[in-house]
């Protein structure tokens, strides 16, 4: 037997997934009429920051989480809030997400990229991500009819990821851009078959996944979970039983098994509800075996067909990747988080990685390489 052919073996036996069991989802609090179109929420400092959608200006409402209260409103220099819909943020900065586009024709989609520094001002400046989807060649106005509309941003790494909300379909297209001003295109990596409209997405440190939450067109909310250990393919929560019919916006990470929910102002008849904060408490079904640990580790884009991108908190001491016939494709005694690995010459197929974290962790992990 190949000397490195007992590792795969192993792999195969023991590779398993995440399973999603529960959501918890409890009403917080009524946020203030002025934010009635909130659309997109983070967790930063003990406070939520917020924005409303198109029906208002270039604003940043910091919340205070316990009573509702809008404790600052920033302003964002030479900014233009065309159609607002998420933001999102890593160590350094703030990235708000002008990407709404009903009608499917705007040539006009931009990222904010503020400075966290800076959020202690009431006025900030903000350097510009503008964008295209590389794959889309047609800009015929065509209202809520397209699958070029988006409300859904969050970041890993590098790289900015964007989740769509097809209109047409009831799909989500995940497109990934690098997070530095100028001009770029964002490239489609995967879609989802989420069985409704996404409208806010956040990534989990913890378990190296991401939440998305939305609604299905007769407004029944629900999470969409991307698992780290199942990427190929989403876990669906419906919420409605817990939410009634709420038109949930925003949904961002704050620690461990905690989230929270944002709806904006929703009236149908006699029917109102008004906007609102949500807590969301994620219960995990870990079925991981003792082998394949969860190391707080990511691999993206999975499928892949150009690179892999490894994402810990921690370096690497060693990273191998093997084919399915144990031949060894890829070694590193000294690989770096957020260095990509390219595979662009790969063959199609399924490939294992096997690492060795500097705290020393063992991780095993599955790839795809579709082409």
């Amino acid at each position: 037997m190949n000397k490195k052919s007992l590792p795969i073996l192993l792999i195969l036996l023991l590779y398993s997934y995440f399973g999603f069991s529960q959501a918890t989802v409890n009403e917080k609090l009524v946020l203030p009429d002025s934010l009635h179109e909130i659309s997109g929420i983070i967790f930063y400092n003990g406070f939520v920051y917020g924005i409303n959608d198109s029906g208002d200006g270039p604003f940043i409402y910091v919340i205070d989480t316990t009573t509702g209260n809008i404790e600052r409103t920033i302003y964002v220099n030479d900014a233009q809030n065309v159609d607002w819909e998420d933001i999102a943020q890593d160590e350094n900065y703030v990235y708000v997400a002008d990407i709404g586009n009903n009608s499917g024709n705007r040539t006009d989609l931009k990222v904010y990229k503020i400075n966290k520094n800076d959020l202690v001002n009431d006025t900030v400046n903000a350097k510009i991500i503008d964008f295209d989807y590389h794959d889309q060649t047609d800009f015929t106005a065509a209202f809520d009819s397209n699958n070029y509309d988006a409300e859904a941003l969050t970041i890993l790494g590098n790289y900015l990821v964007l989740f769509t909300k097809n209109w047409v379909d009831h799909k989500t297209k995940l497109y990934l851009m690098p997070n530095v001003a100028g001009t770029c295109l964002a490239e489609k990596i995967k879609e989802y078959n989420c069985n409704g409209l996404i409208t806010g997405a956040t990534y989990c440190k913890d378990d190296s996944s991401f939440y998305l939450c939305g609604y299905t067109k007769y407004l029944q909310p629900f999470l969409y979970i991307i698992s780290n250990d199942n990427p190929d393919t989403g876990i669906r929560i419906p919420i409605y039983d817990q939410t009634n019919a709420a038109q949930i916006e925003g949904i961002c990470w704050v620690k461990g098994n905690h989230f929270l929910l944002s709806s904006e102002y929703f009236e149908y008849g006699n029917y109102v509800n008004p906007q609102k904060l949500y807590d969301l408490t994620i219960t995990l079904n870990n079925t991981i075996s003792a082998y394949n640990d969860n190391s707080k580790i990511m691999i993206f884009p999975n499928p892949t067909n150009h690179f892999l991108y490894l994402n810990s908190y921690d370096n690497f001491n060693s990273v191998e990747i093997y084919n399915e016939n144990g031949r060894l494709m890829y070694f590193n005694k000294q690989h770096t988080k957020n260095i990509p690995i390219y595979v662009k010459d790969w063959s199609n197929g399924i490939y294992f990685l096997q690492a060795t974290t500097k705290n020393g962790k063992n991780v095993v992990k599955k790839i795809i390489i579709a082409h």
